[in-house]
C-alpha cells in the first residue's frame, strides 16, 4: 500500500477492487452522497427504480441519496462484473450539481466548473507514480475547486482512496492494512 498527503488530503493506494473495497470499508460511503463521474470508463445511469429511491443524473454525473447500506448500491453503479475505470466523489451533504462530464483534452482545457474530467480512465493513473505528475496536477486541482470530503476510483493498476476526513483515512488506512 502506498500512501501520501496533498494539502489537506491523504490518499492510499490498494491492491483492492471496489467491490472488495465496499466491502471490508462500508464506511467510507455510509451515511453519505455519492457523485460518480465514471463506471467503467463511462456515466452510470440511474434505472427506473434507482430513480425511485432517489438516484439522479445531471451533466454525466449520478448522485445518489444518502447511502444507508452498501448492499442497497444500485447493481451497475460500480462496474462489479466486469472491471476497473470506476471513480466516485463522497460528500457528507448532498452536494450540489458538480457541472458535466468533459471529454476536451485534459492538457488544453482548464480545470475549474462546469467541467468535470474522469482521471482515472488515464490508463495506468496512480497518484503515487512521479511520471504521472503531468496528470495528477490537474487531478488535484479538481479535487480542490470540487472539495469532496473523499474521493475513490478503481482503475487498472490499484485503488485510490483519498480523504479529508483524517480520523476516516487513519480506520480505513488500518482495515486495508490487515487485509493485506
Amino acid at each position: 500500500m502506498q500512501t501520501g498527503i496533498q494539502g489537506r488530503y491523504q490518499w492510499l493506494e490498494a491492491d483492492q477492487n471496489l467491490r472488495e473495497f465496499l466491502s471490508i470499508c462500508p464506511t467510507a460511503i455510509l451515511g453519505k452522497y455519492i457523485a460518480i463521474t465514471a463506471v467503467d470508463s463511462g456515466s452510470f445511469f440511474p434505472s427506473e427504480e434507482d430513480r425511485s429511491l432517489g438516484w439522479t443524473t445531471d451533466g454525466g454525473i449520478a448522485y445518489s441519496p444518502r447511502i444507508d447500506s452498501v448492499s442497497k448500491l444500485p447493481s451497475k453503479c460500480c462496474c462489479r462484473d466486469c472491471g476497473p475505470f470506476d471513480e466516485w466523489y463522497i460528500f457528507k451533504t448532498q452536494p450540489t450539481p458538480l457541472g458535466l462530464i468533459c471529454h476536451a483534452n485534459v492538457f488544453q482545457t482548464s480545470i475549474a466548473a462546469p467541467d468535470v474530467f474522469q482521471f482515472f480512465n488515464f490508463g495506468g493513473f496512480q497518484l503515487s507514480d512521479p511520471k504521472m505528475k503531468d496528470i495528477t496536477d490537474p487531478f488535484w486541482e479538481q479535487i480542490r475547486w470540487v472539495r469532496p470530503e473523499s474521493y475513490l476510483a478503481d482503475g487498472n493498476r490499484c485503488l485510490v482512496f483519498v480523504s479529508s476526513d483524517q480520523e476516516l483515512f487513519g480506520s480505513i488506512r488500518e482495515v486495508l492494512k490487515s487485509h493485506s
